[in-house]
């Protein structure tokens, strides 16, 4: 079964290594304004998240929200550190190891159970 993954990136610079580790398909994907999105015609979003493709979303900030758009979630849901951005993303699990693994189960999972749809106007 072949699946494309979309990633939705605060930290662009983690896509590359993470796209080049595993034999997927993959989709960046900025999503900078929820509210420019959900404005955009049904169409216009179901090309983006299309119907059936796992999204796994990664940002340096919180989670909270992106439910909505990706099924699963790699952020920031605590506060309280500070210091250089590769140090601070190593402490938070914003890395290229943590993309890869939180990647393979939602792939995984997916592979078992149907894919919800994301892009429904009435979510």
């Amino acid at each position: 079964m072949a699946l494309l993954f979309y990633l939705f990136f605060f930290p662009f610079h983690l896509y590359y290594p993470c796209a080049n580790l595993w034999p997927l398909k993959v989709r960046v994907v900025s999503l900078p304004s929820w509210e420019l999105f959900d404005a955009q015609p049904q169409e216009y979003r179901e090309s983006v998240l299309l119907p059936g493709v796992p999204v796994l979303s990664v940002e340096a900030g919180v989670t909270m929200g992106w439910s909505k758009y990706s099924h699963g979630h790699i952020g920031v849901d605590r506060f309280g550190y500070s210091g250089p951005a590769k140090d601070v993303y190593a402490k938070l699990g914003i890395t290229v190891e943590s993309v890869v693994e939180k990647s393979h189960k939602v792939l995984d999972f997916y592979t078992k159970h149907p894919v919800p749809v994301l892009a429904d106007p009435l979510a």
